[in-house]
């Protein structure tokens, strides 16, 4: 079985100026791991973590320490913040990395830590916060409304948001939807701790959180409208869900098509009736006993309106049809009386004098 290492004998023995007397102006741009007093050690007054929560997994540290922690010197700290000297009355270093590890070192036991000292971190307010909000994300750490908080933090040390963006690596909707977080009331960042620490049993998801924050007026008002708002969008969602579904569906689901109308008309002749005969319209001058009919159309219905494309498209077929059947007619006839005697077997008297009318009209 592998030997567990702990840190601290990494280091042997700590060398007795291995504490910087209060208010030192030694400052470490490298790493340098030492020795330090736990009573001495200052966690970071800007972690982002605003709990450090249950500390039973470190237990472990009053006999081992497994991982250092990062710390900056007081002298590289009030640079940054000189109006928190008061703060760091009594410390040497704050640490900016392994706040729960000296929360634990403290609760169980552990007089000395050890530390690796880098002033770099501090070189500015938005690096020593980035430093602190990295070691947090890396482990899952910090809940939605933690990120947050640590993200605005951090755009704030910058003249603007672009500028932080830009610096950071970030986008300007990330930024955006992390700060629609803080728009909503205690109360209401509660639900969406509760989910993140539940694993979704229970509370507010983040997405259904950072709309309600997107939403005009929401930091006006209060932890009970705004769950009311959040009950209205809920509801709109349902809605548009069930409008989508019912989309979906229909396109799916294909449309029966319907027969044309028929349009085309057959010769019969009423004087030989018999079961199921189609209606019948009487053609005007017919004298041959037939009629036309429709059989689609039912007793005393009326006749569909034509279309005027329709109409124009028969016109056409009907002067085609006619100029063939003079041809026709020419044709099978070797004179004009001939050609009248054949007229007058197939038209009625007043359709052959509406014809006669005709042919001496043109004549003249």
């Amino acid at each position: 079985m592998a030997r567990r290492v702990n840190v601290s004998d990494l280091l042997g023995t700590p060398p007795p100026d291995s504490e910087n007397p209060e208010g030192t102006e030694k400052s470490e741009k490298a790493d340098r791991l030492i020795h330090v007093k736990t009573s001495r050690l200052l966690p970071n007054p800007h972690n982002p973590r605003d709990e450090v929560g249950d500390l039973s997994d470190l237990s472990s540290i009053q006999e081992i320490q497994r991982q250092s922690l990062l710390v900056v010197t007081r002298a590289a700290y009030l640079d940054l913040y000189p109006k928190e000297s008061e703060k760091l009355r009594g410390y040497d270093y704050v640490v900016v990395n392994g706040c729960r590890r000296h929360a634990a070192a403290v609760k169980y036991g552990r007089d000395q830590l050890a530390c690796a000292v880098n002033d770099s971190v501090a070189r500015s307010r938005a690096a020593l916060r980035r430093a602190a909000y990295d070691e947090n994300v890396e482990r899952r750490d910090l809940d939605p409304i933690e990120e947050a908080k640590a993200v605005v933090a951090i755009v704030a040390e910058y003249p603007t948001a672009k500028e932080a963006a830009e610096a950071e690596g970030w986008t300007g909707a990330w930024i955006s939807q992390r700060k629609s977080l803080l728009k909503l009331r205690p109360e209401v960042q509660a639900l969406v701790r509760s989910h993140a620490r539940t694993g979704g049993e229970t509370g507010l998801s983040i997405r259904a959180a950072r709309r309600l924050g997107s939403v005009k007026g929401i930091e006006e008002m209060s932890a009970e409208q705004q769950l009311r708002e959040l009950e209205r969008l809920a509801s709109e969602d349902a809605v548009k869900k069930a409008a989508d579904r019912q989309a979906r569906q229909s396109s799916k689901t294909p449309t029966p098509a319907t027969a044309p109308r028929s349009t085309e008309f057959t010769a019969v002749n009423p004087a030989q009736p018999g079961p199921g005969r189609p209606s019948v319209t009487a053609v005007a001058g017919s004298s041959s006993g037939f009629t036309a009919v429709n059989p689609d159309l039912a007793d005393g219905a009326a006749l569909p309106e034509p279309r005027s494309e329709d109409v124009a498209g028969h016109a056409d077929a009907g002067e085609r049809l006619v100029s063939d059947a003079v041809r026709e007619l020419v044709r099978l006839t070797d004179g004009p009386a001939r050609m009248a005697d054949a007229l007058a077997d197939h038209l009625a008297p007043e359709a052959l004098h509406a014809v006669a009318e005709r042919l001496l009209a043109r004549v003249q």
